[in-house]
């Protein structure tokens, strides 16, 4: 083998194998980009979909002592908070079956992406025309309530009553798939307790 052939060979081969390396550098950084926006979009997406839900399932501004239930001692202190369990479980029973839905319906039309984002580079992602990437949400909608006390002055607790949802789907690439959880909290009730509140709930902070 003479040397001009053998210095082309190994140039090949580091050429190929350069190429090789920066495709592959260039695919992990596009993916990474492209998921961080599908997880940007279905974030907005679930959002809505849950406010949507869960202004549906209420119908109407909520009121506080529909779902709490405050007991009180003779001097007018609270001794106890208990929710409405009925009013709790329908809400989100109703609230997880439609959230599924809207997200459904929302992700018929997928995640429009810009071409720059497969670039890999970050300052290019909003630039040229939109691809679609597909979604498909999965039936698993799980619901959550959450009790945050906060003080706002003398014997003065402020008790407000979220929703959290969480929704999990999957973003479905050519040759990539993933899932996602997504996350959203929606205010459902509040009001301002005058009286002391036993340690238990103050220090608890969120229940």
């Amino acid at each position: 083998m003479n040397k001009p052939f053998k210095r082309l060979k190994i140039f090949l081969i580091v050429f190929v194998g350069a190429i090789l390396t920066a495709t592959i550098i260039f695919y992990k950084n596009a993916t990474n980009v492209v998921i961080n926006i599908s997880k940007a979009n279905l974030q907005s997406i679930t959002s809505l979909a849950v406010n949507k839900a869960v202004c549906n399932s209420l119908n109407g501004k909520p009121e506080y002592d529909s779902f709490i239930n405050v007991t009180r001692d003779d001097d007018g202190n609270i001794t106890s908070i208990t929710t409405n369990s009925l009013k709790i479980n329908t809400l989100a029973r109703d609230t997880a079956l439609l959230t599924q839905k809207y997200m459904q319906t929302a992700a018929e039309e997928g995640v429009k992406i810009p071409l720059g984002a497969f670039s890999g580079v970050k300052f290019l992602a909003g630039f040229g025309k939109k691809v679609t990437v597909k979604i498909i949400p999965l039936s698993s909608v799980k619901c959550d309530f959450i009790s945050n006390f906060a003080s706002v002055g003398i014997n003065q607790t402020k008790h407000s009553l979220y929703l959290k949802v969480v929704a999990d789907a999957y973003i479905v690439m050519p040759d990539y798939t993933t899932s996602i959880a997504t996350k959203a909290q929606v205010l459902i009730c509040e009001s301002v307790l005058t009286g002391k509140i036993p340690e238990v709930y103050l220090k608890g902070g969120e229940r």
